[in-house]
């Protein structure tokens, strides 16, 4: 099935997992389980540039925390690349993209971001056994 981008679901669904995947086995994956089912919530909430900015300043090394939020941030990165032929690395470049699109740019970025974060919810539900704090 396609969805009004021409983006195959199946393919979402594939990347998804892989990226769900490759967190499974992390320390801080039961942080990143609890994130990533928050995320939608929060874009609805705040919109996506006031979420991506909070992903920003949540990002980092330290703890398990911080890396959980930066995986989610450059696992975003990555997804609005592949998707709209971006070529960021920063997520404050990501941010700066986003508030430079017109409204309904904005609107289809909001939906890929939450169409992917759909499949990523369902997915650390069956590859993360653990839930964060």
């Amino acid at each position: 099935m396609t969805n009004r981008y021409g983006i195959v679901e199946t393919e979402n669904a594939k990347w998804a997992f892989e990226k769900v995947k490759s967190v499974s086995n992390e320390t801080y994956s039961g942080k990143y389980k609890s994130y990533i089912k928050k995320m939608p919530m929060l874009i609805k909430v705040n919109g996506l540039a006031a979420t991506l900015a909070f992903i920003l300043s949540k990002s980092g090394e330290d703890n398990d925390d911080k890396r959980a939020y930066k995986k989610i941030g450059d696992q975003i990165i990555e997804f609005f690349n592949t998707n709209n032929n971006w070529k960021y690395t920063e997520m404050k470049e990501v941010i700066e993209k986003i508030v430079s699109l017109n409204s309904l740019e904005y609107r289809e970025n909001v939906e890929k971001i939450n169409n992917i974060l759909y499949w990523m919810k369902r997915f650390v539900d069956g590859l993360i056994k653990k839930e964060g704090d």
